[in-house]
């Protein structure tokens, strides 16, 4: 391993980044799928350059529900600090620059893989907003860009163990440069894992299509001891996204995949017991496992000035009711509310309501005094921002609706960690009143830890 200093100032740069929006085949071949996948790649070469240079061992791509990618690897993260040369960060040297990367200078790399920095800036101008995250030094930064122009600067979101590093790239494609903006995974090119051999395999279903992509790879002669597939939500009955395909072909690949599978986990105990009974031939080898959240997140809670009640999260009308919530807060004088998300409403302005299209979640964590989950007005899943938060110090508010009031009480109750009511005005706003004047102090939840979640998901 190379022992040269990795910082600020290996960050060398060829020329400024000119006309990759005007013209994109120069730089990904094509605006099809094809060059839409190209963007992962681009990412991701970055993220295997730390691994031939034997700063980092692990890798992960996510293609979200949202349209979204996410490429995550545990090396030492982009260089936070100043670039002697340019006078900006590092971070902002390789996501605005073309040609600013850590293998052009004496101090890159040795081996590598891709183009890092040359790739980052690209998909940073081809994308409608990205967002990079880096864990270094025992802190968590940072920025997001839209089209390529920064909109926020590099700052200090959390902490984390100093041990803890690495880098998270989260973008989405831009409409107005690619002829379709959804991914398609038996597309992208990563099938020389499977001539390695793995001890445990882990699909997560968000997005589902890891399933299919892990099933597709393991039929190509990928050899693992186990593999584990981790549902957040089901496939057949799952009422947060619409799909064109009947019920009976989403249960006949469902069928398929638990064939192939040696374990089977949920998020919610609710779906592991409906599909139990869906999937009876299957029952046996059905578990369920928390989400873990990612890390321990300790805030400074806010003291003085209004509470900031905070809702962030898809809210379509036909998978939860946000009016309750708002109703409630718009009478509360001493809250002000911040709704972020997706949805087909348009509620009304209201001065002390700000509403505000999806950011990053980290944002709503920074900021709040209360942290708002509402459960789906159908079906059984535990909402993942629930595990997400419960690593944090943060008071989290649990508003119960759907099929399963009763037992998702109960669910709650049993960690001590939540507040709860019913999806009605009047329950909300007293219960808004209640937590804003307890003076309980908070930690991260244990049993939704990582090694514990990890230790389950393996056993």
């Amino acid at each position: 391993m190379a022992n040269k200093t990795y910082d600020a100032n290996s960050i060398s740069v060829l020329e400024g980044l000119e006309a990759v929006r005007k013209r994109p085949g120069m730089y990904i071949g094509s605006v099809s799928t094809k060059g839409l996948n190209h963007l992962i790649y681009e990412i991701v070469d970055n993220s295997v350059d730390e691994f031939l240079a034997g700063y980092c061992d692990e890798i992960t791509v996510s293609l979200n529900k949202d349209g979204t990618a996410t490429i995550t690897d545990n090396g030492r993260g982009i260089p936070v600090g100043i670039n002697e040369r340019t006078g900006k960060t590092a971070v902002e040297m390789v996501f605005t620059m073309l040609h600013a990367g850590g293998k052009f200078g004496d101090g890159g790399y040795k081996i590598s893989g891709g183009l890092h920095g040359v790739g980052a800036s690209v998909v940073n101008a081809l994308s409608t907003w990205l967002t990079v995250t880096v864990k270094q030094g025992g802190k968590v930064y940072q920025q997001r860009y839209e089209r390529g122009k920064i909109i926020t600067p590099l700052e200090v979101i959390g902490t984390c163990r100093k041990s803890d590093t690495g880098t998270n790239v989260q973008f989405l494609p831009d409409p107005e440069i690619f002829d379709k903006t959804y991914f398609k995974v038996n597309k992208i090119e990563l099938s020389n894992i499977r001539y390695k051999y793995y001890d445990v395999i882990i699909s997560d279903s968000d997005p589902k299509t890891s399933h299919v992509a892990c099933k597709t790879l393991i039929s190509k002669g990928l050899k693992c001891g186990k593999w584990v597939e981790y549902w957040g939500d089901p496939l057949a009955a799952d009422i947060t996204v619409k799909t064109i395909y009947p019920k009976t072909f989403l249960k006949h690949i469902e069928q398929r995949l638990f064939d192939k599978a040696d374990k089977i986990v949920y998020t919610s105990p609710f779906t592991l017991e409906d599909q139990k009974k869906a999937f009876t031939s299957f029952s046996d080898k059905m578990f369920y496992v928390p989400t873990g959240y990612l890390e321990h997140k300790i805030f400074e809670l806010p003291k003085e000035g209004k509470a900031i009640v905070t809702y962030t999260g898809a809210y379509y009308s036909t998978v939860r009711n946000i009016i309750p919530l708002y109703e409630a807060c718009k009478e509360l004088d001493q809250v002000k509310c911040i709704i972020t998300g997706d949805t087909d409403l348009k509620l009304p302005k209201a001065s002390n309501i700000e509403i505000q299209s999806r950011g990053p979640a980290d944002y709503e964590l920074k900021i709040s005094s209360l942290i708002v989950c509402i459960m789906n007005k159908e079906g059984c899943q535990i909402p993942g921002k629930l595990y997400h938060c419960a690593g944090t110090n943060k008071k989290i508010l649990v508003i119960l609706d759907g099929d399963n009031i009763e037992e998702t009480q109960l669910f709650i109750q049993q960690w001590n960690r939540f507040y709860y009511c019913l999806n009605n005005k009047d329950d909300i706003k007293e219960a808004i009143k209640r937590i804003i004047a307890d003076k309980q102090e908070w930690s991260p939840l244990k049993e939704f830890a990582p090694d514990v979640v990890a230790n389950s998901l393996i056993g």
